[in-house]
């Protein structure tokens, strides 16, 4: 049985992530459109999520990600910063 890929370090936690999709052989779902796509959205959403995204790589089946996420969780202020980052000045959900 495979093991999950988590290292911590006191400071960041670091992750490798994989996803693989369901098809028959020789089914390559992902082109140069959508790899590009997965790219873009991957920076955007490491942003938002204050992930340091260390590695990213997309094959025509499958992709594999390594980043790193904060060990301790964020202050109220950062995600809300990073909420209006992401989202604009809009009106927040409630809570915030």
């Amino acid at each position: 049985m495979r093991v999950a890929r988590v290292r911590y370090d006191r400071e960041m936690c670091y992750y490798h992530l994989m996803n693989r999709v369901a098809g028959e052989a020789g089914f390559h779902p992902f082109g140069d459109v959508e790899k590009e796509k997965l790219f873009r959205s991957a920076l955007e959403l490491s942003r938002f999520y204050s992930l340091d995204l260390l590695s990213l790589v997309c094959m025509g089946n499958h992709y594999h990600i390594v980043c790193a996420a904060p060990a301790m969780a964020p202050r109220k202020r950062e995600v809300m910063a990073n909420w209006r980052a992401f989202h604009g000045k809009g009106k927040l959900g409630t809570g915030f």
